[in-house]
């Protein structure tokens, strides 16, 4: 009996030591590999944009390191600019798959370009909590952001847009009108206080002399 029970301890001692030994897993590998495994990927909560949330001192990049998904190895790199990166460039984030880093540039491309970090919260299935941690190694270049022509902008174009929707899109062409001289007209037609002029105009610029016409107006559903 003492001899069984003492080869038992052994055994469990030896147990503990091997598992002291084994690295362990974090939460963002585990996302990054689930993500990659057939059916259904993992989702989460899309959250609501609210700008009264954004803090501009939280924007400031700094140099940061990332970890590949695929490696053990670390590499030092520069603050990434959303706008400019690629699928590959998304990857080299521990928690960004494939999947994710599809999805981040199709949300970007339906914006137009990012003007802030937090927008990627707006991505679907990007955890905020990889977005709060990756944010200080990210910054934003606007210049790189493509608006829309208000002179050229359809109704489908502007329901599309996350920024704005099939209400805006109808109240905005309903101030355009038959042509407006200057983005500043339309956002006076529309009553805009400043925090939405803001929130909208790197979206929609003037691009050119007004329009003559109406042909929207006439085929503008009903809401």
């Amino acid at each position: 009996m003492a001899l069984t029970l003492g080869a038992r301890a052994w055994k469990d001692a030896e147990s503990e030591r091997h598992w002291e030994d084994v690295p362990r897993a974090h939460v963002q590998d585990l996302l990054c590999w689930a993500e990659q495994l057939p059916g259904p990927s993992l989702r989460g909560r899309k959250r609501r944009w609210d700008k009264r949330s954004l803090d501009k001192d939280r924007f400031n990049s700094t140099a940061g390191t990332l970890r590949s998904p695929n490696a053990d190895v670390t590499e030092e790199v520069k603050a990434m600019e959303i706008n400019a990166a690629d699928a590959e460039d998304w990857q080299k984030f521990r928690g960004i798959g494939p999947v994710l880093s599809k999805r981040i540039l199709g949300f970007k491309n339906l914006l137009g370009g990012f003007i802030e970090v937090d927008q990627l919260h707006l991505v679907y299935g990007l955890d905020s909590s990889l977005v709060e941690d990756i944010k200080p190694m990210l910054n934003v270049e606007r210049s790189l952001v493509k608006p829309m022509c208000l002179e050229e902008v359809t109704y489908g174009d502007l329901a599309r847009h996350p920024w704005f929707g099939a209400k805006a899109a109808k109240a905005i062409l309903r101030a355009r009108g038959r042509g407006v001289s200057s983005i500043d007209l339309l956002w006076e037609r529309l009553g805009l206080d400043t925090a939405m002029r803001q929130h909208w105009t790197p979206y929609l610029h003037c691009c050119g002399p007004p329009q003559e016409g109406d042909d929207d107006l006439r085929e503008l559903p009903d809401l």
